[in-house]
């Protein structure tokens, strides 16, 4: 019974308990002789029946363990900074499995511009300044590294107010004007900037001589490929405040600096010639009064670039200045 206990296959207890009952059955029957033939016999059968029972249940636990990998399947670990940590290799597989995760090249950093460069170049060369003018050319630096023109702008407004920083005047305040012209064409919030609503019957023109400004002005600030009309669907507009528009020429200097509403903007370099006489001359809309009409007149000569600008910035009641230094 205690061999019983230990086999809970149910198949060895009914087998026993069948030859116990035959045993039973002709034990009184039969002569002494015949009944040890019997039991040597049940004995023999019982051992049997036990020995196939315990190799089924063993082949059954068998079955249910997982077999551990061989040695051959064991993974192979990667050397430190390579792509695939862990690369399982079967029997007899040489190469690495066609499905290897694959890490994307690196992307190309993107060079430094000409602006980040020069801005570098200052402030390589800034170890004779002051801890101010330092820390500020090192801002400068940094925002032009970044692409950050509002702190760009900044810097260089705070840089050419120092007096100190006159050697490089000229250079600071052309890229401050490259700087400004950009920052309002970037669609951004700014001092020389308004939105606007739309009317019903709105058109650049209109809007332009509301406003004070040019069409070519409203042509780029909305990225609009006519100037002739706005899309149905645009409901506002953006345009350029500058009820006091001013371009000074020095000749001497061979400059023009633009300022709005009395904060310089940019400047351009420009030539003169023998019709260039000191003095006033507003911009206007009557004949001959337009900014590329006075600049001829006055023998003034501008970049195709810089004169692109100055049409869209000189609008009618800009006053343009003429000076001998």
């Amino acid at each position: 019974m205690a061999f019983e206990r230990q086999m809970p296959d149910n198949l060895m207890v009914r087998d026993a308990r069948l030859f116990g009952s035959v045993l039973e059955r002709h034990r009184l029957e039969d002569p002494p002789s015949v009944h040890w033939a019997r039991w040597a016999a049940a004995g023999i059968a019982l051992v049997m029946i036990v020995s196939f029972c315990v190799t089924r249940h063993v082949s059954r636990k068998r079955a249910s363990i997982k077999i551990a990998p061989s040695a051959a399947q064991v993974p192979s670990v990667a050397a430190p900074g390579a792509t695939n940590a862990v690369a399982w290799r079967l029997p007899g597989q040489t190469s690495k499995p066609s499905d290897k995760a694959k890490t994307p090249p690196p992307a190309p950093s993107k060079p430094p511009s000409a602006a980040a460069l020069q801005a570098k170049r200052w402030l390589d060369g800034a170890a004779n300044r002051s801890r101010e003018e330092r820390i500020l050319l090192e801002r400068l630096a940094q925002a032009e590294r970044e692409g950050n023109m509002r702190i760009a702008i900044d810097s260089i407004e705070q840089l050419r107010k120092r007096p100190t920083m006159a050697d490089i005047d000229d250079a600071l305040a052309r890229r401050l004007g490259a700087l400004n012209v950009d920052y309002i064409l970037s669609g951004q919030p700014t001092l020389w900037t308004a939105e606007v609503e739309l009317r019903g019957n709105d058109t650049p023109y209109l809007v332009a001589r509301r406003y004070r400004t040019t069409v070519e002005a409203i042509r780029r600030l909305n990225n609009l490929a006519e100037t002739h009309a706005f899309p149905l669907s645009m409901k506002k507009a953006r345009v350029l405040e500058f009820p006091r528009a001013s371009l000074v020429v020095r000749q001497k200097m061979h400059v023009a600096d633009f300022t709005l509403n009395g904060k310089f903007f940019k400047r351009f370099y420009v030539s003169t010639s023998a019709d260039t006489k000191p003095g006033a001359y507003p911009i206007g809309r009557g004949k001959g009064e337009g900014p590329l009409e006075r600049f001829k007149a006055l023998g003034l000569r501008f970049a195709p670039v810089d004169e692109a600008e100055l049409r869209m910035f000189l609008a009618p009641g800009a006053q343009l200045t003429v000076s001998d230094l």
